[in-house]
């Protein structure tokens, strides 16, 4: 019998997996749900945006509108989000924060979006956000660049294949930037850091959890 981890036996906990591009987010999540009992909730949700492989191409005309895009469609998951947490404890697949601070902020640094493209969105996205529940506990997965493109390659999407070096490191800065920017606002109970095979913690210990993530991994 799969025995769920002490504290994450109540319900009403949220735990996000977040990651740049073919870091693994789905996988953990799904596992971890699996192992502990919680819900799964897709909030990566790249399928759903009709921009996102016409950005690959463009990034100056489609950077705006693919941010703007994810930011309306992850808000619209708040009510299940919510929902499911009265009965159970969640784990997202990605957060709801991590897009924009990630990916919208390095399509502004790297010039695809000018600087008053990239504030307009942060306002909307903060409006959208609004009434989210609070993440308790932050996974991230920070895999090396190398193992980035071996996984973009192994799984196949062709807009993920024009990804260049520079997008990545890009993504993985800006992506950095994020996380610890996460830490000094302690707005998390903990961030667990996983980053070629070395995982720390920040914040409350997460040893049962952080051996799950172990096997899992």
């Amino acid at each position: 019998m799969k025995t769920p981890l002490k504290n994450q036996r109540n319900k009403g906990t949220i735990i996000e997996v977040i990651g740049i591009v073919a870091s693994g987010k789905t996988i953990l999540a799904k596992k971890i749900s699996e192992q502990n009992r919680m819900t799964y909730l897709d909030i990566d949700l790249h399928i759903h945006n009709p921009f996102l492989v016409a950005s690959v191409e463009d990034r100056k005309r489609y950077a705006f509108i693919t941010g703007l895009s994810f930011s309306h469609e992850r808000s619209l998951m708040i009510p299940e989000v919510i929902r499911s947490i009265k009965e159970n404890s969640a784990i997202l697949d990605q957060g709801f924060d991590m897009g924009l601070y990630t990916y919208s902020a390095n399509a502004y640094k790297q010039k695809a979006m000018i600087k008053e493209e990239y504030e307009f969105l942060v306002k909307l996205h903060k409006e959208f956000m609004r009434g989210a529940p609070p993440i308790d506990i932050t996974i991230v997965l920070d895999p090396s660049i190398k193992t980035t493109f071996e996984r973009i390659s192994k799984r196949g999407r062709p807009h993920e294949k024009k990804y260049s070096h520079d997008y990545i490191l890009g993504l993985r800065t800006s992506f950095h930037q994020y996380i610890t920017m996460l830490q000094k606002s302690k707005t998390r109970k903990s961030i667990i850091i996983c980053s070629q095979n070395h995982i720390h913690t920040v914040g409350a210990s997460q040893k049962l959890l952080v051996n799950l993530i172990r096997r899992c991994l």
